[in-house]
């Protein structure tokens, strides 16, 4: 992506369609005012289009029209229009999350009948982002237990990704018995993030002989997340989460027979 490509980006996250991104753009390019001819030339846009946007913003605010024959443009500088794009979001966001709270209000909660739920669901979760966020709630929400088994890439990726929530789960008290696979070499700041989180307590690792393709994680015994993939890259790939009792208790006693197997992990203090 090219600077230009860049800065219209930015421009459109922050407010303006794609057509006044460009033209504002194509403007901060001339080094004074310019003409609708001269900015439909250098920007690639019909000029009846370039007069259509430049009074877009110009009542936006962005772009001052000089009176001149022929009439010219000039852009505002580029620290105004983003502080004023910025502070206008920023009004957007807030009332955005005031109508947000009196949705709330008129719609009844159904957190106590969820909770009081007791169907048996299995559910595929989406691959990025998504996956990532149910398992940070799961994290957030566990009280007791973990079980984890992934291999060393994964084990690495989850700990840094969330490592925040880690450290804020494993601090409740919630211990954590994790499976990895036995690596000889990693980086210095993999090595120094997982030695932080052994020194706890709380975190238990263990490890077997590569290769390890069993991706799996069990909550407190009540919801378990399963990789619906043996990729190299479980997060890249949907995964399976049910809260069936019979598959978790195959999974943990699936896991306790590993756990026996596994030795225990050494950090660079041992």
């Amino acid at each position: 992506m090219s600077f230009k490509e860049h800065a219209e980006k930015v421009l459109h996250e922050l407010g303006l369609t794609f057509s006044q991104a460009k033209l504002y753009v194509a403007l901060l390019s001339f080094s004074d005012a310019a003409t609708a001819s001269a900015i439909s030339t250098f920007s690639n846009v019909a000029r009846q289009d370039v007069y259509h946007v430049m009074n877009e913003l110009q009542e936006i605010g962005l772009i001052e029209k000089v009176i001149s024959n022929p009439i010219k443009f000039r852009a505002v500088p580029i620290a105004d229009a983003t502080s004023f794009l910025i502070g206008k979001r920023g009004d957007r966001t807030k009332a955005l999350v005031e109508e947000s709270t009196a949705l709330l209000d008129k719609f009844p909660s159904k957190s106590s009948k969820t909770e009081a739920q007791t169907e048996i669901q299995f559910i595929l979760i989406p691959k990025g982002e998504t996956l990532v966020r149910r398992v940070e709630k799961a994290l957030k929400t566990a009280d007791r237990r973990i079980l984890v088994v992934t291999p060393w890439r994964e084990f690495t990726q989850w700990t840094f990704t969330l490592h925040k929530r880690w450290r804020q789960t494993l601090n409740r008290g919630v211990r954590v018995n994790w499976i990895t696979e036995n690596q000889s070499q990693t980086s210095g700041a993999n090595l120094e993030m997982i030695d932080s989180l052994t020194r706890n307590a709380t975190f238990k690792l263990r490890t077997l002989p590569p290769a390890i393709d069993v991706r799996l994680s069990v909550f407190d015994g009540r919801e378990v997340f399963i990789a619906a993939n043996a990729s190299v890259n479980a997060a890249e790939f949907p995964a399976l989460w049910t809260n069936s009792p019979t598959m978790i208790s195959t999974l943990e006693d699936y896991f306790r027979m590993k756990w026996k197997l596994a030795a225990e992990y050494k950090n660079r203090e041992c």
